[in-house]
Formats: structure tokens, sequence, C-alpha cells
């Protein structure tokens, strides 16, 4: 059974509860995951807020070297984690395999970038599109997203911590149409 990772440890739900997760495509389950709760949330923003007194004085090196470790761990096993996106997802091997090259690219890119922090504005791997650095650790932030959301998602949001939110979520809605543009002329 999966666990949710809260202050450092795997754990269950405070109630125990658990829930299936479902292959889309066979109906067979895949895993067994916790049902958390308002308490396990509020848990997990208390494990955060300790871990952010540390985690905003890492320097910035640091804070890349952690993305790019993050980036090479997931290398070693990027046929194992498309298989599981496949079969929790319903994406195909392919798709799955262009979603993890792209969060280990956006891994790379922002641990590389991360020495960079100048309070400047950066031209991002998209055509046109930059953001504006800024060095200052801000607080943790709760967010809730449907499961079937690609690990993309959670990798950017992990790795754009430099980023204003206004320019994470228009950069991914541009991006998002971009793709579904090139997808409609091939």
């Amino acid at each position: 059974m999966a666990k949710m990772f809260i202050g450092g440890e795997s754990v269950d739900s405070v109630t125990k509860n658990t829930t299936e997760v479902r292959n889309p495509a066979t109906g067979a389950t895949v895993d067994t995951v916790p049902q958390g709760n308002d308490k396990d949330v509020q848990q997990a923003i208390q494990a955060a807020e300790e871990a952010f007194k540390v985690w905003s004085d890492v320097s910035p090196e640091d804070r890349g070297n952690a993305l790019m470790n993050a980036g090479e761990l997931i290398k070693k096993t990027p046929a194992e984690i498309s298989q599981l996106l496949t079969q929790e997802q319903g994406k195909t091997l392919f798709e799955a395999g262009l979603e993890i090259h792209h969060l280990v690219h956006g891994l790379e890119f922002y641990a590389g970038l991360a020495s960079k922090v100048r309070g400047s504005h950066v031209p991002l791997p998209q055509k046109g599109a930059y953001g504006m650095v800024v060095r200052q650790p801000i607080g943790v932030v709760r967010r809730h997203r449907a499961v079937e959301l690609s690990v993309n998602v959670d990798g950017h949001q992990a790795r754009s911590q430099h980023s204003p939110p206004a320019t994470r979520s228009s950069l991914s809605r541009r991006a998002r149409r971009r793709w579904q543009q090139s997808k409609l002329s091939s």
C-alpha cells in the first residue's frame, strides 16, 4: 500500500481509511492509497511550516543540487515510473515517458537556474515565456489536485519556487495550448 509523505516519514491517514487506485483500462487494482482528511492536511501543514524554517535558509546552490539529485533519481527508473503512470492514469507508455522526460528536463533547468537568481527576468524553455526571479521564501503553500493530473504538474510546482504564481499558471496554460495546437496541426 502507498503512503503519504509527511514530516519526512511515510504515514497512513489518521483515519486508516484507504482508497483503491484502479487501472482505467482494465479495472484492476493498481494500489491502495490513504484517504487523507483535514487532520492529515493539518499535520502536513505543520510539518511543512517546521521544514520551511530550515529550508528558507538553504542556499540557492544547495536548492539547485537538491533538484538535480531528484532528477538523477528519476532518471534511474523512467520505465518503471512510466509503467506506473500508465496503470494509474490510462496514458500510453509513450505519453508517460514524455511526461517523465519533461519533468526531468524541468528539474535540471531550474536546478541550473537556482544559482543564477539575481532578481531579474529569465527566459524559460517555452518560446516567448519569461519568469521574474526573486529569491524570497514566502512560506507554506497548500494545494489540492485531481490524482489523474500529471507528475509534471507536481514537479513544476516543486521546481518553480522562484516564479510568482501568475507566471506559473499562465505559463502552464500557454504551454498546454501550444501542445494542443501542435497536435491539431500534425
